[in-house]
């Protein structure tokens, strides 16, 4: 029931207004049956009909372009060729602004009677130090101890699966690389192969594949004969490599047609027994590099009088591994330029106390060399 008293309406205890009481019962009947109730399907529209005369125009999907993958190896601004100090030895690394390295040679191994491994000493502390990680190629010019250094060493540093080599090579070391280095490659090279990394080319010149005899002999100054010619090209520069050769095998490339002009003589054999004057006639440098330096038993190379008297003669400026250290050549493709770093230069121990002396005087010494032979 409700009263009216003083203006205002009062319910009494137990009545509801109508209202009220029908607004409760709808909600509650609604919510129960959206809760509880069995939900009517959705009717579901059928797609729009194409009319078969209108082709239906599909835009193919984007894919986003993959980023070119980075180099292993830490690319240098310019190719840079550098003549190791390796004593009575060769290792010559290049390195191209591409991210590629290559590796010619890699001086004394492990072998006991050297006392001095150059591949764990001075090549894998300094590839890593330059931020190379992996080898692109090792090429061994011949299979003589002070060339061919550590594979082992090598397999475990850069992971090499691959090693180019001359038909010695293949001969002498084939058996005992695939002994210690398991699931290693040998790869032949002779004349007319190429090798390319980038921008940098690598042509074998030497030796013949029609040179190399059916019975292999131990003889070394054959071996050396046989050596592996290089000549890599970077631009309008050039470097002949010649590993061990000697005149008669320089000889036998001439009557080939010879080796073409060079910017860059690496002297074969360590400047020792080679080099005659129709061969630097022939390739007309601008300068020459003898990797030497000390041998065994407290020895040193000494480079003759001729070779010395001759390169003067023509003018060819001369750099040795035992007195100006390692020797660094810089390429942009058309400038060349040269560097030393004495304080690198290999100086064994029993060495004597003016030979450290002098190596400690001398600096890093930078020059350009102006002209670059034309393709």
């Amino acid at each position: 029931m409700v009263s009216q008293a003083n203006g205002f309406k009062r319910v009494e205890k137990g009545a509801w207004p109508l209202t009220l009481v029908l607004g409760v019962a709808v909600a509650c009947h609604s919510g129960s049956h959206e809760t509880h109730g069995p939900s009517e399907p959705t009717p579901v529209r059928p797609p729009p009909a194409v009319s078969k005369s209108r082709p239906v125009s599909v835009k193919p999907a984007v894919v986003p372009k993959r980023p070119s993958p980075k180099p292993v190896n830490r690319p240098p601004r310019r190719f840079r060729i550098r003549f190791f100090s390796a004593g009575h030895g060769d290792a010559i690394l290049m390195r191209t602004p591409g991210g590629h390295a290559v590796l010619l040679d890699a001086g004394r191994g492990n072998q006991p009677f050297l006392g001095d491994n150059l591949v764990r000493r001075r090549l894998i502390p300094f590839c890593r130090a330059q931020g190379v990680r992996r080898l692109d190629a090792f090429i061994v010019s011949h299979p003589h101890w002070d060339h061919f250094g550590d594979p082992g060493a090598l397999h475990e540093a850069f992971g090499i699966k691959r090693i180019h080599v001359n038909a010695d090579g293949e001969h002498f070391l084939g058996g005992a690389l695939r002994t210690f280095v398991p699931g290693l490659e040998l790869r032949l090279l002779h004349a007319g192969r190429k090798l390319r990394f980038g921008k940098l080319l690598l042509e074998v010149l030497h030796p013949a594949i029609d040179a190399v005899p059916a019975v292999m002999e131990r003889n070394l100054y054959r071996q050396n004969n046989r050596s592996l010619v290089i000549r890599a090209t970077y631009g309008r520069h050039r470097f002949l490599l010649t590993g061990d050769l000697m005149r008669h095998g320089e000889l036998r490339l001439l009557a080939r047609g010879g080796p073409g002009r060079a910017d860059v003589l690496k002297l074969g054999h360590h400047g020792l027994k080679t080099t005659n004057a129709a061969w630097l006639r022939a390739v007309r440098p601008r300068v020459a590099v003898a990797s030497l330096g000390a041998k065994w038993k407290k020895r040193f190379d000494a480079l003759p009088r001729t070779i010395r008297r001759q390169l003067a003669r023509r003018r060819i400026r001369l750099f040795r591994t035992d007195r100006d250290g390692d020797v660094v050549f810089t390429s942009d493709g058309e400038t060349l330029t040269v560097e030393t770093h004495p304080l690198l230069t290999l100086m064994p121990a029993w060495a004597p106390a003016w030979a450290k002396k002098a190596a400690r005087r001398k600096r890093v010494v930078s020059e350009e060399i102006p002209r670059g032979v034309d393709p």
